[in-house]
């Protein structure tokens, strides 16, 4: 991907379009800070994010707060003052979070794999991601 090559300036990618984490993601094995929708998203709702996050780049950054998680809180808010509901569907991704996120204790893994099945197992870590990608703020 050509993030690789502009990883040493480029700091932070909104991707304001629907179904965008995905690709998000990607982004920021490259890129310290990507920010995508992980469902669709009405124009209205994509603009007041784009709006309170670029507002939020403005403001004067107090001690160690993180710019970009600021910005983004500043969309979020942005969503839920315009009143409208999608103030859940952008996700911002780390990569720091990522090569955490990428350690598996496999031992406890396969031990809950014996108790519970894989069936099971599969079902609840497929509801535990998306709950942990939505409420990643």
């Amino acid at each position: 991907m050509g993030f690789k090559l502009h990883a040493d300036y480029v700091n932070c990618v909104l991707l304001n379009a629907c179904h965008s984490e995905k690709t998000a993601i990607a982004i920021s094995q490259y890129i310290n800070y990507a920010i995508g929708m992980n469902q669709p998203i009405e124009d209205k709702a994509a603009i007041e994010f784009a709006k309170g996050f670029y507002d939020g780049l403005g403001y004067k950054n107090s001690g160690n707060q993180n710019l970009f998680q600021r910005a983004f809180d500043e969309g979020i808010v942005a969503i839920q003052l315009s009143g409208i509901s999608e103030n859940l569907t952008p996700v911002l991704l780390k990569t720091d979070d990522l090569r955490s996120d990428s350690r598996v204790d496999y031992t406890r893994l396969r031990d809950l794999l014996r108790v519970v099945g894989l069936t099971h197992c599969t079902n609840f870590l497929s509801c535990a991601l998306t709950k942990i990608r939505r409420f990643r703020l």
